[in-house]
């Protein structure tokens, strides 16, 4: 591979997260354009409609604390473990996907709430 896979799914962990337009083009540069993602609630959605939910949430995205807590790569797959802090809660995000050529092609989400007061 002539990229690195562990930098790579850090930045699309992360760079969202900073709720600017740029981070969030950033990320989708990031993403093959024909990947589909699998999220809770939604189904399987397409590169398009991530960027778009990363839009609509990035003035809340901004406020919130996240923490990459694992990241696991095996040939081209790899999953990560997120701790998310918000005023309100924690949750962790989990996301398991594929990556070919240095950017991901399909990818699975689930996001958990832990409570104010679970321990992590």
């Amino acid at each position: 591979m002539s990229y690195d896979t562990h930098a790579l799914i850090h930045k699309l962990m992360t760079l969202p997260m900073e709720g600017s337009e740029a981070s969030i083009a950033a990320a989708g540069a990031l993403i093959a354009e024909d990947a589909r993602f699998w999220q809770q609630g939604a189904g399987w959605i397409r590169r398009e409609d991530k960027l778009a939910a990363w839009r609509m949430m990035a003035p809340m995205l901004s406020s919130l604390r996240s923490d990459v807590q694992s990241i696991v790569v095996e040939g081209e797959r790899f999953a990560v473990e997120m701790l998310i802090t918000t005023p309100d809660d924690r949750m962790v995000a989990t996301l398991f996907a594929t990556v070919r050529g240095g950017r991901i092609v399909e990818a699975r989400e689930y996001i958990q709430s832990l409570g104010a007061s679970a321990p992590f």
